[in-house]
């Protein structure tokens, strides 16, 4: 019993270092995301 937490400790450690893969910073939204929220057409009367 033991060993299987220990298994399981270690494989939510080494996934948790995983993390997303992407190398370097994180890259913001530029502020066009903003303006992609408003709807293109006119609500129904």
């Amino acid at each position: 019993m033991r060993l299987f937490i220990r298994l399981v400790i270690m494989l939510a450690i080494s996934l948790s270092l995983q993390g997303c893969g992407r190398k370097g910073p994180l890259i913001m939204p530029a502020s066009d995301a903003q303006k992609a929220a408003i709807p293109a057409t006119q609500p129904a009367k």
